[in-house]
């Protein structure tokens, strides 16, 4: 047999719900969108081809790492004149004697691979890297270029801040986290105000730190109100931290319940301590020390 014989199977959309279910989120991400016989056979068709693009289509295969990236980052669509931009970035990487213009380097990577599929597939507002390409190029857990993650900080919905700049703090880009997480902060997000904080923190900026952990309790995140009183208590401001402390815990906060518990344990005020350190360890808390 020299070539496989295509087959197209009726589609299930509660096949893919069932076949997605307990699988990791990339892999259930690409059945649900393709189904499992299109997503687990054209994917390996998909990555013989970007493999064979390596060397005879460079600006491509390219382009194809730069919409892989902007996944990884957390965005999924992009626009033709950002992959533009970026394929002189990736390019490097692999030397070639192949001149290929940027024109039909896009029309290789967005060709369609036996009808089925293509490395880089049309999407609403741009374009969007294959599932299954994806995941194959995100094990080799390469780092994604600072060229990159500016396009993606600067493309970046303001909805999406906060996810995005999480994204790049677990792949220890600070500096592009910092950006995100100001946006979202700037735009009256308690969530990206708190990450802020926790991050400046980290740094040793405990002023501007401080400053966004206050901004955060006061307009009601929880978490925020736990670490402004652990930073007020640091200082000896025990009533203030009293006040945050309890706030926090009567949001829920289970460090909070602690916290305030150790504070009026402290002062003597056992019953009402152990009120909340009982509170903290049936929601969760593992430890009152």
């Amino acid at each position: 047999m020299e070539r496989f014989e295509i087959v197209r199977l009726p589609d299930d959309p509660a096949e893919r719900q069932q076949l997605g279910a307990g699988l990791e989120s990339g892999i259930r991400d690409g059945v649900l969108r393709y189904g499992l016989g299109q997503y687990v056979g054209s994917g390996y068709v998909a990555v013989h081809r970007y493999e064979e693009g390596v060397s005879w289509h460079p600006t491509g295969a390219a382009m194809v790492r730069a919409a892989v990236d902007w996944r990884r980052a957390g965005l999924d669509v992009v626009t033709d004149d950002v992959l533009e931009l970026l394929a002189p970035v990736y390019r490097p990487w692999q030397p070639s004697a192949v001149a290929e213009s940027i024109a039909d380097g896009l029309d290789w990577a967005c060709a369609r691979i036996d009808g089925v599929m293509s490395l880089i597939e049309s999407a609403e507002g741009g374009r969007r890297a294959f599932d299954f390409i994806v995941d194959y190029l995100s094990r080799e857990e390469t780092v994604i270029p600072d060229a990159t993650w500016d396009r993606v900080q600067a493309h970046c919905p303001i909805a999406d801040t906060g996810r995005v700049g999480y994204i790049a703090y677990t792949m220890s880009n600070t500096r592009i986290a910092t950006q995100l997480f100001s946006r979202a902060a700037e735009a009256g997000n308690t969530n990206g105000m708190f990450n802020l904080a926790a991050l400046r923190a980290q740094e040793g900026e405990n002023g501007e730190a401080e400053t966004w952990y206050r901004r955060a309790a006061e307009a009601g995140q929880p978490r925020a109100m736990n670490d402004l009183g652990v930073v007020l208590s640091q200082r000896r401001e025990d009533a203030q931290a009293e006040t945050w402390y309890r706030r926090a815990a009567e949001a829920g906060n289970t460090d909070a319940m602690k916290n305030l518990g150790v504070v009026l344990s402290q002062r003597g005020e056992n019953a009402e301590a152990e009120t909340w350190y009982r509170r903290a360890a049936e929601a969760g808390h593992t430890s009152k020390t």
